[in-house]
């Protein structure tokens, strides 16, 4: 129980933004927002971040992680899969970027989340742990009167 209440004053540390925080530096994350913290299985967020830029930087790739309560990777986004990356961004520049992820298919629970900022060379910025949400049943994907089985996610399908 003692990692439990250790976890606890350090999420609540987290609130106040004191972050596992890694990287370079030469761009920062200074501020960060969920569109909503509580959401059923199948619905989505959007995520704002904005990020100040500490050195010149010819380009910046970013990922969301999402982390289950038990501490285990589950899904990431990033933004080169969607062709999205910040060019040549200068010194002292901040700017406002949002993330939309339309589907959460993880089953119910707590999660956290990261972000990331770098390339392939070299990491920027790493809040671990910044962002949570708790994800409910609900009724979006799972139409059964049960309740949700011990399986990690919900796979939409189609049946004939």
């Amino acid at each position: 129980k003692t990692n439990s209440v250790i976890d606890l004053y350090l999420r609540e540390q987290n609130k106040l933004g004191y972050y596992d925080r890694k990287g370079s530096g030469k761009l920062r994350f200074v501020s960060h927002k969920l569109s909503r913290d509580i959401i059923s299985v199948g619905e989505g967020i959007e995520i704002e971040f904005s990020i100040q830029v500490n050195a010149h930087i010819d380009k910046v790739m970013f990922h969301v992680n999402l982390y289950s309560d038990e501490e285990n990777w589950y899904a990431q986004v990033s933004s080169e899969d969607d062709d999205f990356a910040l060019a040549n961004a200068d010194l002292g520049e901040t700017r406002t970027i949002k993330c939309k992820i339309p589907y959460i298919n993880a089953a119910p629970g707590r999660y956290y989340l990261n972000l990331w900022a770098g390339n392939a060379f070299e990491e920027y910025d790493w809040l671990q742990h910044c962002m949570e949400i708790t994800i409910g049943q609900g009724d979006t994907y799972i139409k059964r009167v049960t309740t949700y089985p011990n399986a990690a996610m919900v796979l939409k399908s189609e049946w004939k």
